[in-house]
């Protein structure tokens, strides 16, 4: 009796063992797959992040070449008033050439 006993306290400790063994894996795997949980949040993040920086960089881009834009406009529309106004004096200047030629000769 007492070796069967002494089997069965054997046995019923192996298989302790074995339930203890067991739910130490199920602890393992539940605690990798929380952590790939967490990991897998962490990438989306870094990814948004990452997203939200290229369209930030997309937009100043965007920005300075309006800014260029605006400023090659100006520059345009500068050089063309001083243009015109060069073209006005010059037709002043020929005006009042041809007016003084003529009270010269109006004068003799």
């Amino acid at each position: 009796e007492r070796d069967a006993d002494a089997r069965i306290s054997e046995m019923e400790r192996a298989c302790e063992d074995r339930v203890r063994s067991a739910r130490d894996a199920q602890r393992a795997q539940h605690a990798a797959g929380a952590a790939a949980a967490r990991e897998v949040v962490e990438l989306r993040r870094l990814l948004d992040e990452e997203r939200l920086i290229r369209r930030d960089e997309a937009a100043w881009r965007a920005a300075g070449e309006e800014r260029l834009r605006q400023r090659r406009l100006v520059a345009v529309a500068t050089a063309m008033r001083r243009a015109h106004g060069r073209w006005r004096r010059e037709r002043l200047q020929e005006a009042l050439a041809v007016w003084i030629e003529d009270i010269t000769i109006t004068a003799r």
